[in-house]
């Protein structure tokens, strides 16, 4: 089927924003800022939690096995995300595994220090609270695949990227804030590479979305009145 060519690409009503400061500015962070190559895995699901996480750059992608071989990757987390929280709190091994996606940099933050910190500073310990009364939705993209078809799965992602780590581009479209290959593409929404190129190739028609220098960049419509 094919796909009318009217039809809207990135959500107008939405608009893209950059995530700003981070929450966890009292975080008590190691000195060291520790840099993962594409597929690095920082933690693997089951395993117990030893320290968390701060997304400085880059993107890190959450997958989880449900009881067979294959793993699903469900969300991305992004800059200004801390990893483990949850299993931090509760004190629970890790749900999911956590690789990085394509380079990113880090901070570590040692468990104890985490713990400690709560205690001490009500503001960071209502920070805490009010990100997992959230359900840790700061930051975080998550990956639809059920009842969708592939286009509106990756216009959806690119959405949602564009509003959490997108940045003005000169041409007034929106830069997106991580890398992502043809294969990471396809990975996250469930379709393979030679899929999202050709997806690419069409939007890239409508001037919806091209790569500049190595990123994407998406056009937001206006508003609607």
């Amino acid at each position: 089927m094919r796909v009318r060519r009217n039809r809207p690409e990135i959500d107008p009503e939405r608009q893209p924003r950059s995530p700003g400061e981070s929450a966890w500015a009292a975080l008590p962070l190691s000195g060291q800022l520790l840099r993962f190559p594409p597929g690095a895995v920082l933690y693997r699901q089951g395993d117990p939690v030893d320290c968390l996480y701060l997304i400085r750059s880059g993107a890190v992608k959450l997958k989880r096995s449900e009881g067979s071989d294959c793993e699903t990757t469900f969300a991305l987390r992004l800059p200004n995300s801390l990893l483990a929280m949850a299993s931090a709190i509760l004190e629970t091994p890790h749900p999911d595994t956590a690789v990085a996606l394509g380079w990113c940099e880090v901070h570590r933050v040692s468990l104890v220090s985490f713990r400690e910190r709560c205690h001490e500073n009500a503001l960071f310990a209502r920070a805490v609270e009010q990100a997992l009364a959230a359900g840790e939705q700061e930051q975080v993209v998550r990956v639809s695949r059920s009842g969708l078809d592939a286009l509106t799965r990756l216009i959806r992602l690119l959405r949602d990227l564009a509003e959490l780590c997108g940045t003005s581009h000169s041409d007034g479209g929106v830069r997106l804030g991580v890398r992502l290959t043809q294969a990471d593409l396809g990975e996250l929404i469930g379709t393979s590479r030679e899929h999202v190129n050709r997806l690419l190739m069409d939007l890239g028609r409508r001037g919806v979305v091209r790569r500049k220098d190595g990123w994407l960049v998406v056009r937001v419509a206006s508003r609607r009145s």
